[in-house]
Order: C-alpha cells, then sequence, then structure tokens
C-alpha cells in the first residue's frame, strides 16, 4: 500500500502523479504482481516513472553507485534523473512484450472521433475483475525503454 501514499503526498504538493503497474509479470498471473508511480515531467511534456519500494534494503549508511552519467547516487533512493535501468524492474526478462503495463486515470481518453475507449481500464491485481478504474496502456513506452537494459 505504500505506491498509493506516495502517490498522494506527491499529489499533495501539487506534482501530478500516477499508480502504473503489471498484473503479470510476462503475462503469467503465477509470477507476480508489481505496482510503482509515474509522474509527469512538465519540462518533457511526459510522464516518467519511479520506484517507491525498491528490491534491496540498504545495507550501511554508505550505499552509493555510479549512474550512467558517473555521478554517485544513493542506490536505494529513487528520483526522476535516475537511470531506467537501475530499477530492479526494468530488464529485458521482466519487460518482454509479453508484460502488460498500465497506468491509472481518472478519466477515459477522448478521441478525435468524439468516441471515448470505454474498454481500457486499470486491472487491479488485488481486484482483477474489477474494471471501474479508466486505464491507459503503456506497454510500448516500458517495452521500448526497459527492452534496452
Amino acid at each position: 500500500y505504500l505506491i498509493f501514499f506516495f502517490v498522494y503526498a506527491l499529489r499533495t504538493f501539487g506534482i501530478p502523479a500516477r499508480i502504473a503497474g503489471t498484473p503479470a509479470w510476462n503475462g503469467v498471473v503465477e509470477h507476480g504482481n508489481h505496482n510503482w508511480v509515474e509522474v509527469y515531467d512538465v519540462s518533457t511534456q511526459s510522464w516518467t516513472f519511479m520506484e517507491p519500494t525498491p528490491g534491496s534494503k540498504i545495507t550501511s549508511s554508505v550505499n552509493t553507485e555510479k549512474n550512467n552519467n558517473n555521478k554517485e547516487e544513493l542506490r536505494d533512493v529513487d528520483h526522476m534523473e535516475k537511470d531506467p535501468c537501475s530499477r530492479w524492474f526494468c530488464n529485458s526478462n521482466r519487460m518482454d512484450g509479453k508484460t502488460r503495463v498500465y497506468a491509472a486515470r481518472f478519466e477515459r481518453q477522448h478521441h478525435g472521433d468524439g468516441n471515448d475507449d470505454s474498454t481500457l481500464y486499470y486491472p487491479m491485481a488485488w481486484d482483477i475483475t474489477n474494471r471501474n478504474v479508466q486505464g491507459e496502456d503503456r506497454t510500448d513506452y516500458y517495452t521500448s525503454i526497459c527492452s534496452l537494459c
């Protein structure tokens, strides 16, 4: 539930944020699911992602690593400029084209032809039959970024 609190906290400070995730890694429910945060970056006019629940624990007070720009950063602290490939799930094994990724939306997407896309919803792994939360398919975005890692 940490993911919900993180989104609410960002929104409290006026930062557009939403929940994103997959209901099934590699399209297989038994492989598990995961949710993370997307934050709207006003400088690029696009959504980017953050991982508030790191896959490893901080084991010492000096827990740094070099990023792709040869800068030191805390290993388990996420921020918008962090290399996507440093996030535990952003790799070609997880984002293999079979893993579907969705982001929650407040409203249906409207198309130029006046039709709503009422078929897209955010599949919640804990209530998979519930189709009440509007969603956006983000699979192509994550596959294009994470398949390079």
